[in-house]
C-alpha cells in the first residue's frame, strides 16, 4: 500500500473517532441541559457555586456566593440600538428563580424578556442588588422592580428605559445607588430630578 493512501486512511479514521466524541459529548449536553436546577434545594453555607448551561437556549446560569447571587448571562451581542434576541429568559425560568428566596443580588446580562415577567421577582425579601446589563428592560420592567422594597442599589445598563421610568424609580426611596448607562433617552434635567426625589441616593446617569 502506497504511503500516501495509508496517510489518507489513518486521517479519516482519526476524523471519524472525533466526530463520534463530539456528538457523544454533545448527546451529554442535551440531557444535561434539559433538567432546571432543583427549585426545592435548600442552601447551605457550605455550598459551592453552581453553573448550569443551557446551550439551545443561548443561557448560563450560576448561583455563587453561598447560592445568594445569582447571574443569568446569555451569548448574544450589542446591535445599537437592539441587539441579537437569541438569549431568552422565559416566565417559566422566572418562576423557578422567585423559589429562591435567598437571592440578595441578581444579574442579568446580554439577555432578553417579558418586562411583566419581573413581577415574579417580588417574592424575593432578600433581594437588595439589581444588575442589568444590555437587556430588554423596559419602562414597565422598571415600574415592577420599583415595588421591591428589599432592593438598595440597581445598575441599569444599555436597557431600553426612557425618562418614563423616572416615576418609578422615584418610589424607590431605600436606594443607596442608582447607576444607568447608555438608556434610550433620558433629558439632561434627569439627574437633578432623581437627586431632589432620591436625596439618600447616589445617582449616576451617563
Amino acid at each position: 500500500m502506497k504511503p500516501n493512501i495509508i496517510i489518507a486512511a489513518v486521517l479519516i479514521l482519526f476524523i471519524t473517532c472525533a466526530m463520534q466524541a463530539d456528538f457523544a459529548a454533545q448527546q451529554g449536553k442535551i440531557t444535561q441541559e434539559t433538567v432546571l436546577p432543583d427549585p426545592q434545594q435548600k442552601p447551605t453555607a457550605l455550598k459551592k457555586d453552581l453553573v448550569f448551561e443551557y446551550p439551545s437556549a443561548g443561557l448560563t446560569i450560576g448561583l455563587h456566593e453561598n447560592h445568594t447571587a445569582l447571574r443569568i448571562l446569555g451569548d448574544g451581542i450589542m446591535i445599537a440600538p437592539a441587539f441579537d434576541q437569541t438569549s431568552r429568559i422565559n416566565r417559566a425560568l422566572f418562576e423557578w428563580v422567585s423559589t429562591q428566596k435567598q437571592l440578595k443580588k441578581i444579574t442579568l446580562e446580554m439577555v432578553v424578556f417579558d418586562d411583566d415577567d419581573l413581577s415574579l421577582l417580588q417574592k424575593l425579601p432578600e433581594l437588595e442588588r439589581f444588575t442589568l446589563n444590555g437587556t430588554s428592560l423596559g419602562d414597565q420592567g422598571v415600574g415592577h422592580i420599583s415595588k421591591m422594597k428589599s432592593i438598595t442599589g440597581i445598575a441599569i445598563n444599555y436597557g431600553m428605559i426612557t425618562d418614563d421610568s423616572i416615576p418609578y424609580l422615584l418610589q424607590m426611596q431605600e436606594l443607596t445607588y442608582l447607576t444607568i448607562n447608555r438608556s434610550r433617552f433620558f433629558p439632561l434635567n434627569a439627574v437633578t430630578t432623581l437627586q431632589q426625589g432620591l436625596p439618600e441616593t447616589q445617582v449616576q446617569i451617563y
